[in-house]
C-alpha cells in the first residue's frame, strides 16, 4: 500500500497515538489555547475533511456545547467518524461544493486537508461562504515548502513524491498570500508548531518519538519558524477586528 492510499484508507487515531503522538498533542494544545476563550455557548462549527473524526472528537471535547458537522467525501471515514464522535454530526460530501446555507458557522475548520486539494484557493472561498461574518477559519497544513523539506523531496528522498498525493507544498508566505486572494476574508495570523524538521522521514520519525526530543525540537522550531512541522492559519471574515492587517500593507510586509 503506497502512503497516498494509506492516508485514505488507514487508521488516523492509530497513527497520531501512535507514531506522531507527540506532534498530536501539540496540536491539542494549540486547539486548547486558540478554542478555548471562545466567547460564543454555542458554536456551530464545520470541520472540513472530518477524516475519521479524530480531531472533531478533540474540538468536541474542548468545546463540548458545540453544534458541529463534520464533512468528508470518503464514506469509509465518515463511518468511522460516526462511531468515534457520536455526539457530532457527519455527512458525506464535497468540499468544492458544500450543501451549506450562506454564514452560517461560526467556526470552520480544515486540518491536513488543503494540501491535497488541486483547487485550494476555489476551497477556500466556499469555507469562507458558509463562515459567519466575523467567524473564524482556522487551516492547518504541513510546512513543506521550507527548504529543508524541498531539499528532502527532491534531492535526499525523491521517493517521497512518489507515495504522497500531496499537490502543495506550503510556506507561511504562500498560505498568507492565498488568502489574500479571497475577497472578505482576512488575515489574522499563520503560527507554527511542531518541531523542527529532520529531512529523513524515518530518522525524523524516530527522533520525534521521544518526548524529550521533541520538546527540544519544538523549542527550536519556535525559535526558527520555518523549520516547523506545522502550520495554523487563523482569519476571520469581514468585521472590524482585523481591519488594521491591511491586504495590501501585509502583502507589501511579505515581498520584504
Amino acid at each position: 500500500m503506497t502512503g497516498a492510499e494509506c492516508w485514505y484508507t488507514g487508521d488516523q487515531k492509530a497513527w497520531l497515538e501512535g507514531p506522531a503522538k507527540n506532534i498530536h498533542n501539540r496540536r491539542i494544545q494549540y486547539l486548547k489555547k486558540t478554542l478555548g476563550d471562545l466567547k460564543t455557548s454555542y458554536p456551530r462549527i464545520l470541520d472540513a475533511g472530518c477524516g475519521d473524526g479524530v480531531m472533531t472528537n478533540v474540538i468536541q471535547k474542548i468545546l463540548p456545547t458545540a453544534y458541529i458537522i463534520g464533512v468528508d467525501y470518503n464514506q469509509l471515514r465518515i463511518d468511522r467518524a460516526k462511531k468515534a464522535v457520536p455526539t457530532a454530526n457527519f455527512f458525506k460530501g464535497d468540499l468544492h461544493d458544500l450543501d451549506c446555507q450562506d454564514n452560517y458557522f461560526d467556526i470552520v475548520f480544515m486540518h491536513h486537508v488543503m494540501e491535497h486539494i488541486k483547487d485550494d484557493k476555489h476551497v477556500l472561498e466556499e469555507l469562507t461562504r458558509v463562515l459567519k461574518p466575523e467567524g473564524m477559519l482556522m487551516v492547518s497544513v504541513p510546512n513543506e515548502g521550507t527548504f529543508l523539506n524541498q531539499l528532502r523531496n527532491n534531492v535526499i528522498q525523491p521517493k517521497i513524491l512518489e507515495t504522497t498525493d500531496h499537490v502543495h507544498f506550503y510556506t507561511a508566505k504562500s498560505l498568507a498570500a492565498l488568502v489574500n486572494k479571497i475577497e472578505g476574508l482576512k488575515l489574522d495570523r499563520i503560527d507554527t508548531i511542531g518541531g523542527c524538521f529532520v529531512p529523513y522521514h524515518g530518522v525524523h520519525m524516530m527522533l520525534v518519538r521521544s518526548k524529550l526530543v521533541f520538546d527540544v525540537f519544538d523549542l527550536a522550531a519556535r525559535i526558527f519558524p520555518e523549520f516547523a512541522d506545522s502550520l495554523f492559519l487563523i482569519a476571520k471574515k469581514g468585521g472590524t477586528m482585523f481591519d488594521v492587517m491591511d491586504k495590501k500593507a501585509l502583502a507589501g510586509e511579505l515581498e520584504q
